[in-house]
């Protein structure tokens, strides 16, 4: 059915009746992208037309067209979660205009921005904001010679507050008015902003004389994230409108022949509450990142990276002020850390050394292994006075134990550990529909490249221990958890599951994609599967484990940065419930410089407080659990 003509809610005075952008209504709903539902092409005249004003001499020119046409940019569709819930869309909003008197009332450009300065000025007094200041002499002339057939925009986007208030304000009676338009919401905030991403504005409505191919109001298109990805599916197409001018450049008719149409409702494969809870989880994360997969499809369900950014602060358009802010900062906001933050992975890693020590049959996890707390490899010798005891594989990994790894890795040898690790997907991108960076494995042809020397027994014990050249980044650490959890089984990272019409029917299907299988035994991942739940059961992931839920995983610290400015990243990743899983995971915080940070204290906990949650169980507090180790796999500063 036709949507009702937005209408300009018009002063008293005929004579200030400004322009009427009659464009479609906009249906909102949670799941529907904007209505492009024709209306009637024809929009309601100004009661009156001022007549032709003697103060202008018939013999000068009207640079303003008797006919003039806009090109009516296409309305944007919804971005939504997996339930439908809105992350982006294009809602209808109200700019406060003032409209032009006429010409009998101001007959020169510098009388009409003598007139309306005051004015501008009390609209806002009103709106408790300094009078605009792009609205100079200079603009308000040039507006005034070229463009009297619109108002003057004094402010866009106005709050529901003020569109209420405006009746009982008296700026109707000066010559105000409330003029219908529309604008990009992100109506959840910052809320997976690096995934949704941001527009920015490609064309602008133009304040000097009408050229053909202008805009009746600002046209957009992606700028990141999904925005961006696809924008073509997002985008109508765009309308037409025409405006008739009295001879004195004042408006006298409008009518759309082409209205602008919605475009496409891209459907995401976040959940809600999932996203939310762990969006209020690292809020109290400086800098770090968590995603969450559904281990059976892999399916996005969360993703946070933090410092993140509000996308509504870019519209209509980004400040210079607030790029330079966001693009200088040091602490990057504009960066996705879940796909693009690239870091050494600590002892998360001693997972790809234990599959590795699996597959090249090297791995007995009955065999025990007793360590005074040193290790020497080649001219080296590592200390860590912590590591004392005597291990099995399954201790070794629950208490995250160094010593252990160095000598595991050493029995895997350098080619097997390189080739399984790159199998895994360890150096190249996971395939992510926004992107994401491949990480990287060091091989013997990296190391002589770089260091100029043989990949010898060194860089192995500290590849071993997710430490060296090894980089990773969140997104990839997750989807080595997925494929433990499935026993060898994966799918690509799945974010867009539809893209879908405004009826909500899809026009274009993303099924998961099911990866190579990495094959085991079973019996080999039963091995490293009772490890990984020992972690949390009586090993550095104890402050991961919520209340009534299994869960499985793997601490790391890792250490970054230089040695007079050391910093440390804290890791914790794995799969829940242990028995049955259903999400693969991981969470990473980055350490400030020379910050104490260890895997098990700094990022274990979140882990608990976000499934505590999602499982609707009362959260363990972080102080009554007990430390049972200190040691989560990062070598102490001796």
């Amino acid at each position: 059915m036709p949507f009702p003509v937005p209408t300009l809610r018009r002063a008293a005075r005929a004579s200030v009746v400004g322009l009427i952008f009659a464009l479609p209504g906009l249906a909102q709903s949670q799941s529907a992208a904007p209505d492009p539902s024709p209306i009637s092409a024809a929009a309601a005249a100004p009661a009156s037309v001022p007549a032709p004003s003697p103060a202008r001499d018939a013999d000068t020119p009207n640079p303003i067209p008797r006919i003039i046409e806009y090109r009516l940019p296409a309305l944007r569709g919804n971005i939504v979660t997996s339930e439908g819930d809105l992350l982006a869309s294009t809602v209808a909003t109200q700019n406060l205009v003032l409209a032009w008197p006429s010409l009998s009332l101001v007959s020169t450009a510098e009388a009409a921005s003598a007139w309306a300065q005051p004015e501008i000025a009390r609209a806002a007094q009103w709106l408790g904001t300094p009078p605009p200041a792009a609205l100079t002499d200079d603009v308000l002339q040039k507006l005034y010679a070229y463009r009297r057939f619109q108002p003057i925009i004094v402010s866009e986007s106005l709050t529901p507050q003020q569109i209420a208030a405006f009746p009982a304000s008296g700026l109707a009676q000066a010559g105000f008015a409330l003029q219908d338009t529309w604008r990009r919401s992100y109506p959840m905030g910052d809320l997976g902003v690096h995934l949704v991403g941001t527009v920015k504005r490609t064309q602008a409505r133009s304040r000097g004389p009408y050229h053909q191919g202008e805009v009746g109001y600002s046209d957009y298109k992606g700028g990141s994230g999904l925005e961006e990805a696809f924008n073509t599916a997002l985008r109508g197409t765009d309308g037409r409108m025409t405006i008739r001018t009295t001879a004195d450049g004042l408006p006298q008719s409008t009518t759309i022949p082409v209205p602008p149409t919605a475009g496409n409702t891209v459907r995401t494969t976040l959940r809600t509450r999932i996203q939310q809870e762990a969006e209020s989880t690292m809020k109290a994360v400086p800098r770090g990142a968590m995603i969450i997969l559904d281990a059976r499809t892999g399916d996005v369900v969360a993703s946070v990276s933090r410092p993140g950014y509000d996308p509504n602060a870019f519209l209509p358009a980004v400040s210079p002020e607030l790029w330079s802010r966001l693009s200088e900062d040091p602490a990057r906001p504009l960066l996705n850390r879940v796909t693009f933050q690239q870091q050494p992975p600590g002892s998360t890693f001693k997972l790809v050394t234990s599959l590795a020590a699996l597959r090249a049959g090297v791995l007995d996890p009955n065999d025990k292994f007793t360590t005074n707390g040193t290790y020497k490899v080649g001219n080296v010798e590592y200390h860590i006075p912590d590591e004392v005891g005597t291990y099995a594989y399954r201790e070794a990994l629950a208490h995250s134990i160094n010593i252990y790894f160095f000598r595991l890795g050493l029995m895997v040898g350098r080619d097997n550990l390189v080739s399984t690790a790159k199998e895994l997907g360890i150096g190249r991108p996971t395939g992510f529909v926004l992107g994401d960076a491949p990480g990287r494995m060091p091989d013997e042809a990296y190391v002589l490249a770089n260091h100029q020397r043989s990949f010898g027994p060194g860089d192995v014990t500290n590849t071993a221990i997710g430490q060296g050249d090894v980089l990773m980044t969140p997104i990839q650490i997750a989807h080595l958890a997925e494929l433990i959890a499935n026993e060898g089984a994966a799918f690509e990272p799945r974010l867009v599951s539809a893209i879908e019409d405004g009826a909500g029917h899809p026009v274009q299907e993303f099924p998961p994609k099911p990866e190579p299988v990495f094959p085991l035994p079973a019996a080999d991942w039963k091995t490293l599967k009772s490890a990984m739940q020992a972690v949390t059961e009586i090993g550095t992931g104890v402050k991961a484990l919520p209340d009534g839920t299994r869960l499985s995983g793997k601490t790391g610290t890792a250490q970054v940065g230089t040695k007079e400015e050391p910093r440390q990243i804290a890791w914790f990743m794995g799969y829940v419930p242990s028995d049955n899983p259903q999400y693969a995971f991981v969470v990473m915080v980055e350490g400030s410089k020379k910050e104490s940070l260890w895997g098990a204290d700094a990022a274990a906990p979140l882990i608990n407080q976000v499934f505590s949650v999602v499982y609707a169980k009362r959260a363990v507090p972080i102080g009554a659990v007990p430390d049972t180790t200190q040691n989560d796999g990062a070598p102490r500063p001796q």
